[in-house]
């Protein structure tokens, strides 16, 4: 049997008895590992958060949703936080980046951008695009976000 080159995880060749514990092991092995991944990006998060905490006007906040697949001016998207937001980025595929006031956001994909429209009020940040995929919510993707808040 061969191994992976990075975990040493399992590569049976045809000839090979495939056995109940070599999944275990590797399942052990692929389990550290994203722990470890998962340690460590929290550990980063937190490292930048104390800097920030420290400088006494910035907060990062980070989080996940799923699209629905609406679109328009009619079914905006809007996130809402502790504080009010001056910079909010959203990622999937392609990534939007807003600016805290301003009536337009930005997709960024295959080095090119595309206009969508935002409104700012208190702490909620809201947008819409023409179409489901721009406005960063097609139907059961996960989109990730990062909001810059003035504390």
């Amino acid at each position: 049997m061969n191994r992976t080159t990075n975990y040493k995880l399992c590569q049976w060749e045809e000839t090979d008895r495939v056995q109940r514990t070599d999944f275990n092991e590797d399942n052990v092995k692929i389990d550290a590992a994203i722990k470890a991944e998962a340690d460590a990006r929290a550990a980063g998060i937190a490292a930048v958060n104390a800097v920030l905490a420290q400088r006494g006007n910035c907060q990062i906040v980070t989080g996940q949703y799923i699209g629905d697949g609406q679109c328009g001016q009619s079914r905006p998207n809007s996130l809402t936080f502790s504080h009010p937001p001056v910079l909010v980025l959203v990622s999937e595929y392609n990534t939007l980046v807003m600016a805290g006031g301003g009536s337009h956001g930005y997709v960024l994909q295959n080095g090119t951008s595309e206009m969508i429209y935002t409104t700012w009020s208190g702490n909620t940040v809201s947008w819409y695009g023409d179409y489901a995929s721009r406005q960063m919510n097609d139907s059961k993707k996960v989109y990730h976000y990062a909001a810059f808040l003035a504390v």
